[in-house]
């Protein structure tokens, strides 16, 4: 593994790893407030056939937080990956993303075309992500009073989010309420969860808030590239009838459903999931060198 950096044009630090050797490229696109340990057993797959690019979202891992928190809308992530992958000599690759990384592999796919040649979408919506968490738009309604009071009071919100998010309890109730309880590894939460724990809250809040309006719907039938989408039967964050939809609007789209995969998908079902993504990557015209 290869860690690097780049500077954006407002002065943001932003980094990437380079995982394996030559070959075509794969870039992974990560999930709102994630680490690398959603995609971990995924790279490590993807590796030894293919070069990774695993990027770092503003705020996240080695990318630091911007001066301007406006500037963690898409676009401002569109252009971070732009340089990224000028900075790594990437000129065309399979984009694959997880959760809000379909949406921004989405956007990155209008604004640069001729660079992507095939989507995978693990687990991610098109849009107005809220509107469906948890099976109800109860949060994408409430989400404006939240934003307001991260921002009129950080220190209380950082309070908040500490005792439940970042407390004890908050490996037994995402077993309960987020993952499938019975195939999560305490020990993949436990590389995860300091993370989430200490991440920038207002920055998290507001790319969040940005995330909650995004839209892709009207691009899906005009994707013209071969596209693969994961979904898992119990994610209650993508649920996966919005997989479903996605796949009847794009073109020759393939759903892969996993049975029991909740939103971690990834790092519960990589036996189940992983080949099927290598296989559709291996089989892609592109690929055959």
């Amino acid at each position: 593994m290869n860690v690097h950096q780049i500077i954006a044009r407002d002065g943001t630090r932003i980094g990437y790893t380079v995982h394996g050797g030559g070959g075509p490229a794969v870039v992974l696109s990560n999930g709102i407030g994630c680490n690398e340990v959603f995609l971990r057993y995924l790279t490590e797959d993807l590796s030894r056939k293919f070069r990774v690019i695993n990027w770092h979202y503003r705020g996240h891992m080695t990318s630091a937080v911007p001066a301007d928190l406006s500037h963690t809308d898409i676009p401002h992530l569109i252009d971070d990956l732009k340089l990224v992958l000028d900075d790594a000599g990437v000129t065309t690759a399979v984009f694959a993303g997880f959760s809000m990384g379909v949406e921004v592999n989405l956007e990155f796919l209008r604004r640069h075309p001729g660079m992507v040649s095939a989507l995978v979408m693990i687990c991610g919506p098109f849009e107005h992500c809220m509107k469906t968490f948890f099976h109800t738009p109860l949060l994408h309604h409430l989400y404006p009073l939240v934003l307001r009071a991260a921002r009129k009071d950080p220190a209380t919100f950082d309070r908040v989010w500490r005792l439940t998010i970042g407390g004890p309890l908050a490996f037994p109730c995402a077993r309960v309420f987020i993952f499938n309880c019975g195939r999560v590894k305490r020990s993949d939460f436990l590389d995860y969860h300091p993370h989430i724990t200490n991440i920038d809250k207002r920055l998290i809040t507001e790319m969040a808030g940005y995330l909650t309006r995004h839209s892709a719907r009207d691009l899906l039938p005009e994707v013209r590239v071969p596209t693969l989408i994961i979904a898992g039967t119990r994610d209650s964050f993508t649920p996966i009838r919005v997989c479903r939809e996605m796949a009847r609007m794009i073109p020759g789209a393939r759903l892969v459903e996993i049975q029991g995969g909740s939103h971690g998908t990834p790092i519960e079902f990589p036996d189940q999931m992983n080949p099927s993504i290598v296989d559709f990557i291996e089989k892609l015209p592109l690929m055959r060198y």
